[in-house]
């Protein structure tokens, strides 16, 4: 069996995305999780640029939520619980660019507050790192916001 290989490449206007991990029969697991984590990352950080949201009003007010908080379980209970669905609606709502986008801006706006308090909403680079400390993950390049 010949070498097989994991690649993504992307390319619109002037966002250019090349990821590419050779596999043979030495290729550990780590390296898989790590090339397709990264993949993700990559990709779902984009994704929101093209959703139709005000990704800098719903960061605005996830840091608003979260100010003064730490990584916590109890933290997370009480932010989520002090929320009203309908208000939480209405806010997210008036943050999107068209009223049917608001499912967007809820998943943009639980995987911020989930990532301000240091959870992780999906295997990413940073927890690769976590559990393998050996691997060194690419950084992508660019301004890419601290939570």
């Amino acid at each position: 069996m010949g070498d097989e290989e994991i690649s993504f490449f992307a390319k619109y206007k002037d966002w250019v995305v090349i990821k590419k991990k050779e596999i043979d029969k030495d290729t550990e697991d780590k390296e898989i999780l790590a090339i397709l984590a990264s993949i993700n990352s990559t990709t779902a950080r984009k994704a929101y640029d093209f959703a139709g949201i005000d990704k800098a009003a719903i960061d605005k007010y996830v840091a608003e939520l979260v100010k003064g908080k730490r990584k916590s379980l109890s933290n997370l209970a009480e932010i989520f619980g002090s929320l009203k669905q309908n208000e939480l609606k209405e806010k997210l709502t008036s943050m999107c660019k068209d009223p049917s986008f608001y499912p967007f801006a809820e998943t943009y706006f639980i995987n911020s507050i989930l990532k301000s308090l240091n959870y992780s909403p999906f295997i990413d680079s940073e927890v690769v790192e976590e559990v393998y400390p050996d691997m060194k993950m690419p950084k992508p390049r660019g301004r890419v916001s601290k939570k």
